[in-house]
C-alpha cells in the first residue's frame, strides 16, 4: 500500500509538473518560420523632386558696386520638407543674397527634400542692373 502511495504521489507531481510546462508553452507565442509571411512595413515613396525660382527686386548694396537681389524658390515633391543653398549660404524659400553689379549671375541653387532627393538648378542672370552713378554718387 506504501508503493502505491508512492506511485500515486509520483504521478500526481509529474502531473503537476507536465501540466505547468503545457501552460508556459501555451504562454510563449509560437514562432513564425516562414518569413515570407511576416508583415513588412510599406516604405513610403515620395514623388519626384521639382523646383523652379524667381530673382527680383534688385537694389544697391552698402558694399560699393554690389546689388541685392530677391530670390524665391518654389519646390514640390520630395516629402515637403525644403533646404535651399545658394552662394554657399542655407535659406528659407525666399531670401536676399548679394552679387556684383554689371556682371553676370552664374551660380547654381541646390534644393533637397526631407526624404533625401536633391537637384541643383543653374542661375544664370546677364544685364543685371548697371547704373552709371549710383543714387548719392553722381559727378558734381
Amino acid at each position: 500500500m506504501l508503493k502505491q502511495k508512492h506511485l500515486v504521489l509520483v504521478m500526481l507531481i509529474l502531473a503537476a509538473a507536465l501540466s505547468l510546462v503545457s501552460a508556459a508553452f501555451a504562454m510563449t507565442p509560437e514562432r513564425e518560420t516562414n518569413t515570407a509571411l511576416r508583415a513588412k512595413p510599406t516604405p513610403v515613396v515620395y514623388p519626384p523632386l521639382e523646383a523652379d525660382f524667381s530673382i527680383y527686386n534688385w537694389r544697391k548694396s552698402e558694399t560699393p558696386r554690389d546689388l541685392i537681389g530677391t530670390m524665391t524658390v518654389y519646390a514640390k515633391g520630395g516629402d515637403g520638407h525644403y533646404t535651399f543653398e545658394f552662394i554657399g549660404l542655407r535659406y528659407t524659400n525666399t531670401f536676399d543674397f548679394r552679387w556684383r553689379a554689371c556682371s553676370v549671375l552664374v551660380n547654381s541653387l541646390r534644393v533637397r527634400s526631407g526624404d533625401g532627393q536633391q537637384i541643383d538648378l543653374p542661375v544664370w542672370r546677364e544685364g543685371l542692373p548697371c547704373p552709371k552713378h549710383w543714387r548719392g554718387e553722381e559727378d558734381n
